[in-house]
């Protein structure tokens, strides 16, 4: 199982889901450029973080792969799926938006003059209050809002809001989970549905009270529809 973390946090957020599934699985969690261990890199892009991921894998033995990713991670899987569809066996994809949103450029402006505020502490504990990180994982999400640099900030802004689904996502033939919570935004709800829909294999599930926060308050949840999808084949 390969699980790929959202921005502004770190591998450590799929502690629990780990622990859940570590046992009967191979799992494998990085850090995504620019983001915990690796606050110091400059995180890119999606497709140049897609590609490095690609690598990692293909250098490890296991050939049965499900890969999981929330929100920015999301969009790394799709793409990872699109471009290297061997390498995924099942896909599964937390709370992403699929196709960007309108407002791109007004938002890179907005985060960029809002960046410095993610080294506070007031405010960076707002931010987590929204995420839903719990106390558990309040000291490792405010000590990597205070390293996480600005360029790194832009550019996964910038990542998140202009992501468009390669063409070739058409072609994935993977069995595909697409899991939001009611409470996001239309845009998040409606393209992942829509994905389930033009997909070959895919699912979509709806989580009746949740927001952005499904992998940190309802990970027994998530840890159920994984498991399901990964034995439904």
């Amino acid at each position: 199982m390969v699980f790929i973390h959202g921005g502004g946090v770190a591998s450590w957020m799929w502690d629990e889901q780990i622990a859940s599934f570590g046992a009967r699985h191979a799992t494998y969690a990085p850090d995504l450029p620019g983001h915990g261990a690796r606050f110091s890199e400059q995180f890119v892009s999606i497709r140049d973080t897609a590609e490095e991921l690609a690598e990692a894998l293909q250098a490890r033995p296991e050939h049965d792969r499900t890969v999981i990713g929330f929100s920015l991670g999301g969009q790394i899987a799709l793409e990872l799926a699109a471009h290297y569809p061997d390498l995924v066996t099942r896909l599964v994809v937390v709370s992403a938006l699929a196709n960007g949103y309108p407002l791109a450029p007004a938002a890179e402006m907005l985060v960029r003059a809002a960046a410095p505020l993610a080294r506070m502490p007031w405010f960076a504990q707002r931010q987590a209050a929204s995420l839903g990180i719990p106390p558990m994982k309040l000291d490792a999400y405010l000590r990597d809002s205070k390293r996480l640099a600005t360029p790194t900030l832009v550019a996964v802004t910038r990542a998140n809001a202009r992501f468009r689904l390669p063409a070739s996502w058409d072609d994935y033939e993977g069995a595909s989970l697409f899991l939001a919570g009611r409470n996001e935004p239309r845009m998040v709800r409606r393209g992942l549905a829509s994905l389930a829909e033009r997909s070959s294999r895919g699912e979509y599930r709806l989580h009746a009270t949740a927001g952005h926060e499904i992998p940190f308050q309802h990970g027994d949840w998530l840890a159920e529809q994984v498991a399901g999808h990964v034995h439904r084949d």
